[in-house]
This record gives C-alpha cells, structure tokens and sequence, in this order.
C-alpha cells in the first residue's frame, strides 16, 4: 500500500532535517516532527496510523535520494 505524501508533508520533513528547500511547520507540526524524531520503533508506528504521509515524508528526508524526491514532490 501506497502512501500519499502531501507538499505539506514534503516541506517540513524537509525543513526537519535543515534542507533549505523546505518550509518551516507550525507548532503542532514541528511538535510532532520532535516526537518522531525521539519515537522508538513501537510508537513510530502508531504515529503512522495517524499521520502515515508525514512519517513517510521523514524516512525519505533522512536520505539524500529521498530528499531529491520529496523535493521533485515539491516542484510539481
């Protein structure tokens, strides 16, 4: 199963890991992106029952490939 990476989801996994192409979250977001980066295996995955394009969006931004296509997401 696919999941859907919004442009939302692409600019803040990006800004995340400090790439200049992404755009800096709100606070919710930003709170959330916090949590995912200090969740263990167990709770990642119930963040992703709840917010599954933005944990994929973040796996991706944490390759330098994955950047580029969250990036391409972006420019489309």
């Amino acid at each position: 199963m696919s999941t859907e990476i919004t442009v939302d989801d692409a600019a803040h996994a990006l800004w995340s890991v400090g790439d200049g192409r992404g755009r800096q979250p709100g606070s919710f977001t930003s709170a959330l992106l916090t949590a995912i980066g200090h969740a263990d295996l167990g709770n990642r995955a119930r963040l992703f029952e709840a917010f599954p394009g933005l944990l994929q969006a973040v796996m991706l931004a944490q390759s330098v490939n994955g950047r580029e296509e969250l990036a391409r997401l972006l420019a489309a």
